[in-house]
């Protein structure tokens, strides 16, 4: 129940950790194009801080925002940091929330794929990320055929579990249906790592 008790850090540091991602990405965002290297190179990163921008800004108002189905986006979302500026600001809509979340995941899409980039390692954000956070948030959203068209981009590439991974590997494993993942190191417990645990 520490979750839902105003006096204890565990409902406010989410909005910190997330907010701490989305400045991090607005650094990228607002500075990228005049950097040095590749147009390719500055579009995959420019991407990748999208989709970090877009999925704190969804976990935001998961953790913030009564649901989707009890006002249809007419209730207040969250702040709303596209840019470098400080200072308060007004609580977005939570249809404002979801139009900035799917236009960030657009534009990311799009660089993305004028890249011709893929990610290296499983931790980073690429293509297939940013389908599946965009499948998430209209499943979230209640916008049922956004949602089946975004899984099921997300998921090429990615073959279902077979029996024996499934049976022997469980789920603490990488494998081919993983789509976006981190690992802790092997001294680390799960203890104060897993959100809410």
């Amino acid at each position: 129940t520490c979750h839902l008790r105003p006096t204890v850090p565990y409902p406010c540091y989410p909005w910190f950790y997330y907010y701490k991602l989305v400045s991090n990405a607005n650094a990228i965002i607002c500075n990228i194009d005049d950097a040095e290297g590749t147009d390719a190179d500055k579009a995959f990163l420019k991407a990748q801080a999208l989709t970090f921008r877009a999925y704190s800004f969804f976990r935001l108002a998961q953790l913030y925002t009564y649901r989707w189905s009890d006002h249809q986006g007419d209730t207040d979302g969250i702040i709303l940091r596209i840019d470098e500026s400080l200072g308060d600001q007004a609580l977005a809509t939570q249809k404002e929330t979801y139009a900035q979340i799917y236009k960030d995941l657009d534009e990311a899409i799009s660089l993305y794929q004028k890249s011709g980039r893929d990610r290296e390692k499983f931790y980073e954000p690429g293509l297939d990320v940013a389908y599946a956070i965009y499948a998430k948030a209209a499943l979230t959203r209640e916008d049922w055929q956004n949602a089946a068209k975004y899984a099921a981009l997300a998921r090429q590439g990615h073959s279902m579990m077979t029996i024996d991974e499934y049976i022997n590997g469980g789920f603490h494993s990488e494998n081919s249906e993983w789509i976006w993942g981190v690992f802790d190191e092997e001294i680390q417990t799960i203890s104060f790592y897993s959100f809410f645990a």
